[in-house]
């Protein structure tokens, strides 16, 4: 009989540092009508409006109508996805979705 070997030892692989977090020039309000984004529907997962990076954002002095997608102004959006659970609360609904 052969003699068995020896496991192999484990190896984890190092993980690479976080990558720096990506910050947009942002345009002025007077040229945001000339980039496409503006008048498309833009599609988007709930995992990009909600948590630690999210790439949403609010255009200051919009009152809401006018978003930075990833550094564009855009105004029309379209979640996509379902949802899986809700629950209601006192003060709020929270919702489960899933893309």
């Amino acid at each position: 009989p052969t003699p068995a070997l020896p496991p192999a030892p484990r190896v984890t692989p190092e993980l690479p540092p976080p990558a720096p977090r990506v910050t947009f020039e942002l345009p002025p309000s007077s040229e945001w009508g000339q980039d496409p984004l503006f008048f498309a529907h833009v599609k988007l997962a709930v995992c990009e409006v909600v948590g630690e990076d999210a790439v949403l954002h609010p255009a200051n002095g919009t009152n809401g109508s006018v978003h930075f997608y990833r550094g564009r102004p855009a105004r029309k959006f379209e979640m996509m996805g379902y949802v899986v659970t809700f629950k209601m609360a006192n003060t709020k609904t929270i919702f489960t979705a899933r893309r």
